[in-house]
């Protein structure tokens, strides 16, 4: 029975992986989920939760050699690219430090790691971006998500770097996305401002999830990308939300990303990843967006309020 520590365990992608190992292996996968995140839910679809405030180091450390885990995913991460900016030490240790520490215990026990990454890293000159595109990244929060693929690569152990982008779809109450922020820009009044120019192609969390299943029982090494069928702007991403879900398409105002980001942290304008190459070795072939929103409504789904 494989034995897997997943790391930002109430984040949106950690629940729907759960989910889908529930689902699929029905009690094949013995998990211990840690979250840096107190109070509920203390386990998720029985798989038992353990918190590590801030991550501390050396807590975080003990728990993984006392687990002795075979696999670890890491989806813990600080994504919020103008809190990246301000808190840099905080962006820092979440983002790189936290990684150094997963590594070392990979490095002892042997274990095989998928860490989870972004289309940040990049530009956004030239995307959607092929695994072997240089990295570029323009902000700060690329920047340690970078950092922590060099981590990985060059720490000799068994690692799978997951590239991945604007994920959305979460059914889980305690986390959101931008689904949910959209939702809650609706119950305010005026427009609502959405970059008319920032293009990737966001992807369903559960194509995401399938995906690092996917990596999980294979095992493979090396860097991975994934990402929705569809290549959209922002704006035009809102626009198909308020058209699925009934919402009034007059609120939302298309903006320049340089006038709606002003004094913020600088955004890739075109990013985005190619999922081809991860379809044509799994078969997993991912939601265009108008698929994905279908498969949303006719879940019922319903925004959440909180981030891992």
């Amino acid at each position: 029975m494989p034995r897997l520590l997943v790391v930002g365990a109430k984040s949106k992608t950690a629940e729907a992986v759960l989910r889908a190992l529930r689902a699929r292996s029905r009690g094949d996968w013995e998990v211990l989920g840690v979250s840096h995140r107190p109070g509920e839910p203390r386990e998720i679809y029985g798989y038992p939760v353990q918190v590590v405030p801030g991550y501390h180091r050396r807590h975080l450390r003990n728990i993984c050699l006392w687990w002795e885990p075979e696999l670890i995913l890491n989806t813990a991460a600080v994504t919020d690219v103008d809190r990246c900016e301000r808190e840099r030490q905080h962006a820092w240790w979440v983002n790189v430090a936290l990684v150094e520490v997963l590594v070392g215990v990979c490095r002892v026990l042997g274990s095989y790691l998928v860490q989870l990454s972004t289309d940040y890293i990049f530009d956004g000159a030239n995307g959607p971006y092929e695994e072997h595109a240089r990295p570029c990244p323009v902000n700060y929060y690329g920047k340690t998500k970078l950092a922590a693929e060099n981590v990985c690569q060059s720490s000799g152990i068994s690692v799978a770097i997951l590239r991945t982008t604007l994920i959305f779809g979460t059914p889980a109450p305690w986390c959101s996305d931008i689904l949910g922020w959209l939702r809650q820009r609706l119950e305010g009044e005026g427009p609502i401002p959405v970059a008319a120019d920032l293009y990737t192609n966001p992807i369903l969390v559960e194509d995401l999830a399938q995906a690092i299943v996917c990596l999980l029982q294979e095992r493979p090494t090396g860097v991975f990308h994934i990402g929705g069928r569809s290549w959209v702007s922002r704006y035009e991403f809102a626009r198909a939300v308020f058209d699925a879900f009934g919402y009034p398409q007059e609120r939302l105002q298309p903006v320049p990303a340089q006038q709606l980001y002003a004094g913020r942290a600088q955004r890739p304008l075109r990013a985005g990843l190619k999922w081809e190459h991860f379809a044509q070795r799994w078969g997993i072939v991912p939601h265009s967006l108008a698929e994905a929103l279908e498969f949303l409504r006719q879940r019922g789904y319903s925004a959440g309020a909180r981030t891992e």
